[in-house]
Parts: structure tokens; sequence; C-alpha cells
């Protein structure tokens, strides 16, 4: 029969060995590196935005209905028209707002994730785009 003492030490003695594989367990979890990712402020390389418009909400002029641009590929790339289109914007106070955009051809519509109105103008500090095909 094992003493009181010999029982301590083979308890901790066990929960020592199962720490030690959880974190071998957990040391294996590995992300991949993942090299064609990032954010930035920089000139696109794909496409050009050009005829950019905040289009103000009818029912309340003091909020933004949609967001309109043109976007083209660049003169010489191999893209196509875009696909797909997000844009985000950002208010001073770094509250960031998705919105839903429909790509048609190289035009642009983008209504907020709240609905045509749910942002005011003053609001809107930053816009980022991003777009693919």
């Amino acid at each position: 029969m094992l003493s009181r003492y010999n029982k301590i030490l083979l308890v901790v003695f066990v929960l020592v060995a199962l720490s030690a594989m959880v974190y071998a367990f957990a040391a294996s979890n590995t992300n991949p590196v993942m090299n064609n990712t990032g954010s930035g402020t920089d000139a696109v390389q794909g496409y050009t935005i050009t005829a950019l418009a905040y289009n103000l909400y009818t029912v309340n002029p003091m909020n933004i209905g949609t967001i309109t641009f043109t976007l083209t590929p660049i003169s010489g790339s191999t893209n196509d028209n875009a696909t797909v289109v997000k844009i985000r914007t950002a208010a001073a106070d770094t509250t960031m707002v998705l919105w839903t955009c429909v790509p048609v051809a190289t035009a642009v519509t983008c209504t907020p994730a709240g609905g045509a109105g749910s942002i005011t103008s003053a609001s809107v500090t930053t816009l980022d785009v991003v777009a693919t095909n």
C-alpha cells in the first residue's frame, strides 16, 4: 500500500507529465505563413477609382444613401472588371462600417450594412476599397 506522501508525490508527477504533454501539443499548432495578405496605404496596382460620389439619403440629406464610383483595371493590366468589391468607412472615433457593394461592369454602388441613410455624412473620414475579379 502506498503511503499518503507517496500518493501525493504520484499525483504531482502525473500532473507535471500531463502539463508537459499539453504544452508540447499546443506548441505544435502553428499557423501557415500567408504571404499574400496585408494592409496598408499605397497606390492600388490593379484598379483605378474615379467618379467617387457620396450620394445623400433623400429622406435625410445629412446622411449618406449610397457611395458610387467607377472601378476600371489600370492601363496595361491583365485584370478583368472586378466581380467582388468591399468598402469600409471609418469615423474620426475609429468606428468602422462595412458596406455591401454591387459591381456592374465598371460601375459600383455600395450601401451601408445598416441600410441606406444609416450613416451620417459628417462621420465618414476614411474610405477603404478592396476589389478582385
